[in-house]
């Protein structure tokens, strides 16, 4: 007797491979998130310190306007950053660049007080380890992994 021509192929069924589960985010990664937040946190006095220094024009307050929107642009990133995303790690690398050469090249003729250079030292330190963190193994290592 015949195949039925109107029968299904015969093909083993089977499920689909389970996925590796989520490599777990190393104590390196947290640790510098957190020495990022706290960065963060000291950028606010620094700012409100800053604003203080200058006249009452609009362009300050376009200014600390300005600075306000990037701090919570950087809060965003930090969380991508703990999150695992690469594109995050790579563009608050960029702006601490940018961050570094606006500390020690300021402003023409602003002359920052000592608590606002005290603040800015201690978070550019912060910003160096967590730097180191993020950069180093396993943190790099993490950041490299495909994400599901």
């Amino acid at each position: 007797m015949s195949q039925n021509p109107y029968a299904p192929p015969n093909a083993p069924l089977a499920d689909a491979p389970e996925a590796p589960p989520p490599l777990p985010r190393p104590v390196q990664v947290r640790w510098a998130v957190a020495l990022l937040s706290v960065s963060l946190a000291l950028s606010v006095p620094s700012t409100y310190l800053q604003y203080l220094r200058g006249p009452r024009v609009l362009a300050d307050q376009v200014a600390l306007a300005v600075t306000l929107m990037l701090l919570v642009l950087l809060a965003w990133v930090y969380v991508r950053i703990y999150r695992g995303r690469n594109w995050a790690r790579i563009v608050w690398l960029v702006l601490f660049v940018l961050g570094v050469a606006s500390y020690f090249f300021p402003e023409v003729g602003v002359r920052p007080g000592a608590a606002e250079r005290g603040l800015k030292l201690v978070s550019l330190l912060l910003e160096l380890v967590a730097l180191y963190l993020l950069f180093s193994k396993p943190g790099t290592l993490w950041f490299r992994r495909p994400l599901a």
